[in-house]
């Protein structure tokens, strides 16, 4: 016992030597200090969704809003921008032919918090399922619901970030044209930008 509290003290010692603190916290922070009141923050970038058959990608702008004293937020906004998800989603391979409806809901208010994935700093996005509408003579599907899950966004780096890379699947339900409805995981990847003036200000 005595030599299990002789490491431990010694650990601690080391730790402190290098300045590091024995417990770090998640909270959000403006630089190194933790922000005092409620931040908001806009985020802008490409997002694909990949399955079996092809990929979509859709050009998104998003709002997160950070909580004071707390590893929360909520991802208050992702739209489609800058005009709507016809003008801005695409299909590539089996999706080609298609175009994007309705992509909903437009205010999504989605929980997000700090976290960690293999040891690294990131941001956890818990959402709310989506539904689109896809169209055209040759596309496989005319309605798709994404249901909830989690993404995971990972910051350039830990200390004032300046963009997120996304990563992550969702299950989905897809009707096809037959009126049969296909279950698949969908792949989420892209990278989101923080815009400015607050790119490279706010950490985790």
């Amino acid at each position: 016992m005595l030599k299990r509290l002789a490491v431990l003290a010694m650990a601690i010692g080391a730790m402190a030597a290098f300045g590091m603190p024995a417990s770090a916290t998640a909270n959000w922070k403006h630089h190194n200090t933790e922000i005092q009141q409620n931040v908001q923050i806009g985020l802008t970038g490409q997002v694909k969704f990949s399955t079996g058959l092809g990929e979509g990608e859709c050009q998104f702008t998003a709002q997160a809003k950070f909580f004071p004293g707390q590893t929360t937020g909520a991802l208050e906004t992702f739209v489609p921008h800058p005009t709507d998800s016809t003008t801005n989603c695409k299909g590539y391979g089996g999706y080609a032919p298609c175009q994007t409806h309705n992509l909903s809901p437009q205010v999504p208010n989605w929980t997000i918090h700090t976290g960690s994935s293999g040891g690294t700093a990131v941001i956890l996005i818990t959402t709310q399922p989506l539904t689109a509408t896809p169209t055209g003579a040759f596309c496989p599907g005319k309605h798709i619901l994404f249901t909830a899950g989690t993404i995971v966004a990972t910051p350039n780096q830990a200390n004032t970030f300046s963009s997120l890379a996304l990563s992550g699947t969702l299950l989905t339900h897809k009707q096809t044209n037959n009126g049969v409805v296909d279950t698949e995981n969908v792949t989420m990847s892209g990278l989101l930008n923080v815009v400015a003036p607050n790119a490279n200000t706010y950490s985790i």
